[in-house]
């Protein structure tokens, strides 16, 4: 009874030493990975590079789509990762900004905002990312529709959103990316 007594308790020992040593292992592995990942945004040197840790607005198998702020503006910036094709490069997107002042309007019940493929590429982890972006106007946004027209000259539209993106929806991912 006794050396039973014992050994339970050795092997209760033993225990709780594995398990103290396999959760200083992950904490180090987990502070390395941090300590690596910190490396890789400094080599990317794109202000970007933060967009990876922050949720996208919308996401299909095309964009990624992000609104952060960057020095005091907000973007909206399309992310793609590994290639960017020719027929992106060549084709404008199209940014129409619903506002909520009505007075804005004028022909239209949107605001466009189309502008050129102005695309970015940076190595982050060793892939390759590419994005456009531009600076939404600073008025009081009720919803945006965007998109991608065709190639060159081509009015058709290649790629859309599906939905639009409405002003709580805005509001709620700035909050969640702390980008208020």
């Amino acid at each position: 009874m006794k050396n039973r007594k014992l050994l339970l308790t050795i092997i209760f020992l033993i225990t709780v030493i594995v398990i103290i040593v396999l959760q200083i292992e992950k904490r180090n592995n987990s502070l390395v990975e941090r300590s690596r990942i910190e490396i890789y945004k400094k080599k990317a040197n794109s202000k970007y590079v933060k967009l990876l840790d922050q949720f996208p607005i919308y996401r299909d198998s095309v964009y990624a789509i992000y609104i952060a702020n960057f020095n005091g503006n907000h973007e909206i910036v399309y992310l793609l990762k590994d290639s960017v094709s020719k027929v992106q490069r060549g084709s404008k997107f199209f940014l129409h900004i619903y506002p909520k002042d009505q007075t804005l309007l004028f022909e239209s019940n949107f605001l466009p905002f189309d502008f050129k493929s102005n695309f970015e590429e940076f190595i982050f982890n060793e892939k390759k990312y590419f994005l456009a972006s531009t600076n939404l106007p600073k008025i009081e946004i009720n919803k945006i529709n965007t998109g991608q027209y065709g190639f060159v000259g081509d009015n058709n539209i290649n790629w859309e959103i599906n939905g639009l993106f409405t002003a709580e929806k805005i509001e709620k991912i700035l909050k969640m990316n702390n980008e208020n």
